[in-house]
């Protein structure tokens, strides 16, 4: 509860942003739209440019060489990387052990075929 006595109830699931954008990105973001390729599906590994600044990012602030092309895979948000995950390391009947909280991570390992068990945090 905070000062004034109203209670307030944070929700740690699945992020939901709660604040606008700057003005500057929805400017950029409208103005793209207008591009001839802007409506195109995107390149399945992201675009060269982007998976090279992720690469460089990391040297400069962890001091670690990420290849690019070969380690670096841009996603669409979390659920993407957890489906990846558990399609990737889960062979039919595997029990994988999940802390409770986000939904996906069931799911994702029932759609790879394994048994979801639940680990009481």
């Amino acid at each position: 509860m905070n000062k004034d006595g109203k209670a307030y109830v944070i929700n740690l699931g699945i992020g939901s942003p709660d604040l606008i954008p700057p003005s500057e990105v929805v400017e950029k973001l409208i103005a793209t739209t207008h591009e001839s390729d802007a409506h195109k599906i995107s390149i399945l590994k992201g675009i060269p440019t982007l998976r090279n600044a992720i690469s460089q990012w990391y040297h400069s602030h962890f001091d670690v060489t990420v290849h690019a092309d070969e380690q670096v895979l841009p996603l669409l948000g979390s659920k993407e990387g957890v489906m990846h995950i558990s399609m990737s390391f889960t062979i039919n009947g595997d029990e994988v052990i999940l802390q409770y909280g986000y939904p996906s991570y069931s799911m994702c390992t029932l759609l790879a075929g394994g048994i979801p068990i639940d680990m009481p945090l």
